[in-house]
């Protein structure tokens, strides 16, 4: 078979029109806008969700709702506040929480603090209070624990042994503790020094204050004993800014944990507790039967603006290391692209160019030796075994790339903070929900290239096939945690039928709408035809293997990423402020480049062997780097984690393997339509007589 001179004018260059390689037209960047339009109205209409969220004006006297989140710590799972025996309210009022926050954990409920705005508080003791309409909208019935249970006494010690957080929050803003102090056995710092501290620092632990600590007594016959004291008087220390309107905004809150063991005169007659090593500790133990909180409120004005107030959980002035680490991230992952950009360079525009003007160029009655990636061109775009599922993994991968390139451009501008506690897990499941029209486009585009028929039923397996796999792996995992432990790591009932809501009410009818309109649109051209005699294989060599080949791409993708995922699993496991988008933006589009372009390299490769079977090989080439993400989060498990739960093991794992599910069908659809214009592009530079 022999090539003769390119005549087409879009066969005519190596890289054609835009036309040429674009393979799925306008109509799909339509239907993407459209859906793109209604969810970020969809998405926009939270509060609290856009840029500039409402700030919340205070006069002195008025009431400050000081509200509780949950447990926390970084061995287990999370559990609500009043699981250990906390005063709460005689009513406790459940706050309105997005999914994200119920994702997270979170369980948002009333306190039994009563706190007015720029009032100090200088101790006051928590007792049963019936509240009168004399005493105020800031008073709260409560319901303090007057005795408590050997059950009680255990689940406290079980807590401290875990180093268990309980986090409260006022105004959006988490309460933390100041970095270097030690809440075990220190009394809170005093009035003045309070007073004389000038600005906010980096907080060490913005995610709550420890429920108590334990100091070693003894070891005897290798077991080790331990003095348990409860943390029962909390200092808290807000901030607030006047601004030039006059109007007063809270832009920060401190708390002081105390271990304190109440007297008959504690907190009585306006006295504050004891200072320095004066204060006697409340010791856990089998004796205590009735536990006594107070707390005390400073207010001190901040230096800081409203709108700069979430810096003192997010600041790195004090750690520069961490910035240095990101840009190692960046430039390690730059060298690799560049280092693939310079191999596809390579073959674009040196050997492919010169193969094809060789090949163009002489004498059609001396054909001459044709080897490598020439000779395959009857057989190159054979539909390769298994290509529903192919179809469906690459929309499904489709999918989820325009889920979080949308999700992390929100993020870039602004419109997804810190402060918006839950916004961006909530904008990443409606943003997948509403780009299901593109999978549905997607899937069915490529399938009808595969000349299927059955249009209905793939339809409704991009619909139902690929989200299932990952939602019924998390509905399980949450059932067993809420059935063993009732933690509120496991999703709430309601806000499960929420996610299946969005499934089936959104996602679903989306899918098969996208799907109608793949079909109908024109089939995908392919620049060479398919002849009906299959070409024999030669054997390959053994860097070529399938198994060899798909490990070796993997490597490189997930080298660009993998700096990067130690700050992303450590905000996740650790309770940790993720906030760099700019850089976690610029490595997703590097890890989209190195995927490409890897992908790119094998099926090359592979062509130039004789080998045509490249559809499958260039998703899994790329795909493979889920693999070592897996791999990592391993790694990751042993090496920075202390987890000696069971639960939270399965939690862990199960949770990264639906990470790296939707990782394996990202890069995998990267790397599949990018050889799908390579191998368009150079099969359509030739002509076949």
């Amino acid at each position: 078979m022999a090539f003769s001179t390119l005549i087409h004018p879009q066969r005519g260059r190596l890289f054609g029109s835009s036309s040429s390689w674009l393979p799925f037209g306008s109509g799909l960047l339509v239907a993407s806008l459209a859906c793109l339009f209604v969810c970020c109205c969809m998405i926009t209409s939270t509060e609290g969700f856009l840029p500039g969220i409402p700030e919340n004006y205070y006069n002195m006297g008025d009431p400050v709702k000081i509200k509780t989140r949950k447990l926390s710590s970084t061995h287990d799972l999370a559990f609500d506040f009043y699981s250990v025996p906390y005063c709460k309210p005689k009513e406790i009022k459940n706050s309105v929480e997005n999914l994200g926050e119920y994702l997270m954990g979170d369980r948002i409920h009333n306190s039994v603090y009563s706190v007015e705005f720029m009032k100090d508080i200088t101790c006051k003791r928590l007792t049963s209070i019936e509240c009168k309409e004399s005493d105020g909208p800031s008073c709260v019935n409560t319901e303090c624990p007057t005795k408590l249970t050997p059950d009680d006494i255990k689940n406290l010690k079980e807590k401290i042994d875990e180093d268990y957080l309980a986090q409260l929050v006022v105004d959006q803003l988490p309460f933390a503790n100041l970095q270097g102090y030690t809440a075990c056995g220190n009394p809170p710092p005093s009035v003045e020094e309070i007073k004389s501290q000038k600005k906010l620092t980096k907080y060490s632990r913005p995610d709550g204050f420890p429920v108590g600590c334990k100091e070693k007594i003894s070891s005897v016959d290798g077991a080790d004993k331990y003095n348990y004291y409860l943390n029962n008087h909390l200092t808290f220390v807000l901030y607030y800014h006047t601004r030039k309107n006059g109007r007063k905004v809270i832009v920060g809150a401190e708390v002081y944990p105390t271990s304190v063991e109440h007297t008959a005169d504690s907190c009585k007659d306006g006295k504050g507790l004891p200072s320095g090593n004066d204060i006697d500790r409340l010791v856990i133990d089998d004796k205590l039967t009735k536990v006594e909180y107070s707390y005390s409120v400073i207010w001190k004005e901040g230096l800081i603006a409203w709108g700069s107030r979430f810096d003192a959980y997010i600041n790195t002035e004090d750690n520069p290391d961490d910035y240095r680490i990101h840009w190692f991230s960046i430039i390690n992952s730059l060298l690799i692209v560049f280092f693939l950009t310079g191999m596809v360079g390579m073959i674009m525009l040196r050997i492919l160019r010169k193969d094809i003007t060789l090949y163009n160029e002489r004498d059609e009655e001396d054909p001459g030796d044709e080897t490598g990636w020439k000779l395959v061109h009857g057989d190159v775009f054979r539909t390769p075994k298994n290509s529903t599922l192919l179809a469906l993994a690459a929309g499904a991968g489709i999918q989820v790339l325009g889920c979080l390139i949308v999700a992390l451009f929100f993020s870039l501008i602004g419109f997804i903070s810190p402060e918006s506690r839950g916004s961006l897990p909530t904008a990443i499941m409606v943003l997948f929900a509403f780009m299901g029209i593109v999978n549905g486009y997607v899937t069915l585009r490529l399938y009808k290239m595969f000349q299927g028929k059955a249009w209905k039923t793939v339809s409704l397996l991009a619909a139902f096939a690929f989200p299932a796999i990952p939602l019924s792996l998390f509905t399980f995992i949450n059932f067993l945690v809420w059935v063993s432990v009732h933690s509120t790591s496991a999703l709430p009932f309601l806000s499960l039928l929420e996610i299946f809501g969005l499934w089936l009410a959104i996602s679903v009818p989306l899918v098969v709408i996208g799907g109608f309109f793949g079909f109908r649109a024109k089939e995908i051209e392919v620049p060479v035809k398919t002849l009906q005699i299959p070409r024999q294989i030669p054997v390959q060599p053994i860097y070529m293997h399938p198994v060899i080949a798909v490990l070796m791409g993997g490597v490189l993708p997930f080298g660009s990423v993998f700096i990067q995922s130690y700050f992303i699993l450590s905000s996740i496991w650790l309770h940790q402020y993720y906030y760099l988008f700019g850089f976690l933006f610029v490595v997703f589009l590097i890890l989209i480049a190195t995927s490409a372009e890897i992908s790119v390299v094998f099926v090359y490769f592979q062509l130039c062997n004789e080998d045509y079977r490249w559809w499958w090989r260039s998703f899994l080439c790329s795909g493979s780097s889920a693999l070592y993400l897996f791999i990592y989060s391993a790694f990751y498990y042993f090496t920075s984690l202390e987890i000696d739960t069971f639960m939270m093991a399965l939690f862990y794992f199960g949770y990264s393997s639906i990470l790296c599910y939707f990782f394996f069908v990202l890069t995998g659809a990267v790397g599949f339509f990018t050889s799908l214009w390579f191998v368009k592009t150079i099969y359509g530079s030739i002509k076949v007589d």
